[in-house]
């Protein structure tokens, strides 16, 4: 009978079941994190479309355009300008900017991830 005095350590199989939590934990990190580095900056171009003082007089083509430039310059690719909701506030003198959508990211073989996102900030007219 083996005594608790002289069990040291962690098996072979222990260890292997461990390095693969580790690294399939690894792999679903590095898939997924461009996905919300591009969501933080679709959020902060929507930001910064509500910052600017006079954009909303300025109309829907003006927004869709300084959309379009900050998504070019920051090399967006799963949402698109044109995929941007812009709308009047019944409420209020605003306009309604909604950015949903969704981004996938292959992990291996045929599994992936899908995400949405969804962000809408209000723009003064």
């Amino acid at each position: 009978m083996i005594t608790k005095d002289k069990q040291r350590g962690i098996t072979f199989l222990g260890l292997l079941i461990i390095l693969g939590l580790i690294g399939f934990f690894a792999v679903v990190i590095l898939k997924v994190t461009p996905l919300y580095l591009e969501n933080s900056t679709v959020n902060s171009a929507l930001d910064d479309l509500a910052q600017d003082a006079g954009i909303g007089k300025k109309g829907k083509k003006a927004m869709r355009k300084k959309i379009d430039r900050n998504f070019y310059i920051n090399d967006v690719k799963n949402i698109s300008a044109k995929d941007i909701a812009i709308e009047k506030s019944k409420e209020k003198k605003v306009w309604d900017v909604s950015a949903n959508y969704e981004a996938r990211a292959s992990l291996f073989g045929n599994i992936g991830v899908f995400i949405e996102f969804q962000k809408t900030v209000e723009v003064p007219r």
